[in-house]
């Protein structure tokens, strides 16, 4: 007895080292006191700001950089939709589009194409559009394993880009109009692997690969504004994970692992999974981020505070692939394990802290998730993949981006070639037209007048890329070619989008008319400015060669 009245005692004496140890061993949540969390559910919390700002003569300005990406133009959409804000959205269209922006379009905001990174832009940005009561940085390029292969890429667009965005944000606080909130969409792979399943708000960071170093390295930055100009910023830094949903690219080899398995059943191609698949990851819906971030900038106990944003619910990479063939309908589609590459096991997340702050709805189940976000894509038909090419160290790239890389490589060189093979009179001739596997030439139409052939893969699905077609059209013009007909052979699997496309690259050019080339008859007879072409557009062969620009004749 005596003994164990001993033990009670010292295990007493102990107990205040326990209270001071543990929460460095194993860190407590940020979140506070329940009966401090917030009573007001979001959904009226935005209610009741939306009807204030419509009532005001001039509605508080948001700037949502990456507004034409994922998850940004959900939060710009949600801040002109339920929030009543002024939106002004810039992105450069490198993974965005423009159709993505059209629900906040029909509702006054303003899409601003160009590049964060450029300084010189954002200044005239900030002139021309501001001042902006709260500005949201979702723009990145967020490929956590390629970013070990392109790191100065990496942090050019997720670190230094941050910087410029938030110099301006500060430069607009000197001169008088204070930015109310500067809100960050940092990751969930600032914390890289952690031995304490859900990660919370204060556990430590250790990143392991070079974006999630840049996430973190903006947030200190953050974090060091704050407390060096007090009366210029404040914050609100979210960490969303595995974000997946309608108007995710559909197309990208490197990321977003709910949209690549969906586009390789599309596409009639096995399941891909990298090691044994026991991986587990929080696959989050995006309606339970975007309204969140976008929401937050009316929340007081948000101000200069980091949450995790999406669902607590972990599942196996197995698991998901399981679900989306379910979702498709292809319960038995084929699954093939690929060599293991270096990335997080398991990374997942407790949310509480931001359902205290927020008071969010119930967070869509995965199923539920995945069956909204396969009906909008068979709407929009699957995507040839496409990916960041411009690899800086290749070393220990995973096999298959490996061969992929190469195969793009091959298709670039022969591209390159057949237009070397087209400069000169032997690709003369009336009508020819061969298709090749790797590359459409030579294709040859009688004419007087030289005119480009665009070879454009998922034209329809990138319009970053008729920027680049514009740009070089502009080239062409300035080398006095004369530019009387552009046609062009596109992936009907984004028809709308390629129509668009296409019709603003022959904006641009002026008086050049455009022509589709229809490879099932080979009579290239649609003016782009008739109407009658969109009815023939089912009939146009596709191609999947890397962009080129091929000189020929054009038609009389």
């Amino acid at each position: 007895m005596r003994s164990i009245t001993q033990e009670i005692v010292r295990l007493l004496l102990l107990l205040p080292y326990a209270v001071v140890l543990l929460p460095c061993l194993y860190p407590l949540p940020t979140t506070v006191a329940a009966r401090d969390c917030s009573h007001q559910k979001l959904d009226r919390l935005v209610s009741a700001a939306r009807i204030e700002h419509e009532a005001m003569h001039v509605r508080p300005r948001a700037l949502v950089t990456g507004a034409a990406g994922f998850i940004g133009s959900h939060v710009a959409e949600y801040c002109a939709t339920a929030i009543g804000l002024d939106v002004v959205g810039v992105d450069d269209l490198s993974g965005g589009f423009e159709a993505n922006f059209e629900p906040t379009r029909r509702l006054g905001g303003r899409l601003v194409i160009g590049n964060v990174l450029d300084d010189k832009f954002m200044r005239h940005l900030f002139a021309k559009y501001g001042p902006f009561d709260y500005v949201y940085h979702l723009a990145a390029y967020a490929a956590e394993g390629l970013s070990h292969f392109i790191r100065r890429y990496n942090y050019e667009n997720n670190l230094v880009a941050s910087a410029t965005v938030l110099n301006c944000a500060l430069r607009q606080g000197e001169e008088g109009h204070r930015v109310r909130r500067f809100v960050f969409t940092s990751s969930i792979a600032a914390y890289g692997s952690t031995p304490v399943l859900p990660m919370i708000e204060t556990t430590p960071k250790t990143p392991e690969d070079p974006y999630g170093i840049a996430k973190l390295a903006f947030e200190f930055d953050l974090v060091a504004a704050k407390r060096v100009f007090p009366e210029l910023i404040d914050y609100t830094i979210f960490r969303p994970h595995n974000v997946y949903g309608p108007r995710q690219n559909l197309a990208d080899k490197f990321r977003n692992a709910v949209a690549i398995f969906i586009n390789q059943i599309m596409r009639h191609q096995p399941i891909t999974i990298y090691g044994d698949g026991r991986q587990t990851r929080a696959f989050s819906y995006i309606d339970d981020v975007a309204p969140v971030i976008a929401a937050s900038v009316l929340v007081d106990a948000a101000e200069n505070e980091d949450f995790f944003v999406g669902t607590d619910n972990a599942t196996s990479v197995n698991n998901l692939a399981a679900l989306v063939a379910r979702a498709m309908g292809t319960p038995d589609h084929q699954i093939v394990h690929l060599d293991a590459r270096k990335e997080v096991v398991h990374a997942h997340a407790s949310n509480a802290k931001m359902r205290c702050a927020f008071a969010p709805a119930p967070p869509v189940t995965l199923a539920e998730g995945l069956a909204s976000t396969v009906q909008n894509f068979r709407a929009h038909g699957a995507s040839e993949p496409t990916g960041y090419l411009s690899i800086e160290v290749a070393s220990h790239l995973p096999p298959t981006w490996a061969r992929w890389l190469a195969h793009v490589a091959r298709r670039h060189h022969a591209a390159a070639s057949c237009a070397g093979d087209c400069a000169g009179d032997r690709c003369m001739g009336d009508h020819v037209i061969q298709a090749e596997s790797d590359c459409p030439v030579p294709i040859v139409l009688n004419s007087r007048k030289p005119a480009v052939l665009f070879i454009v893969p998922g034209f329809g699905g990138m319009p970053a890329r008729r920027e680049v077609v514009a740009h070089n059209l502009e080239l062409l013009q300035a080398q006095t070619i004369d530019l009387s007909c552009i046609v062009y052979v596109y992936n009907d699997e984004g028809a709308s989008n390629a129509r668009q496309n296409f019709k603003h690259v022959c904006d641009i050019v002026g008086p050049a008319r455009g022509s589709w080339v229809d490879f099932a008859s080979r009579v290239p007879k649609h003016s782009i400015r008739d109407s009658d072409f969109v009815a023939h557009s089912d009939k146009i062969h596709f191609f999947h060669c890397i962009y080129s620009i091929i000189y020929f004749d054009s038609l009389s």
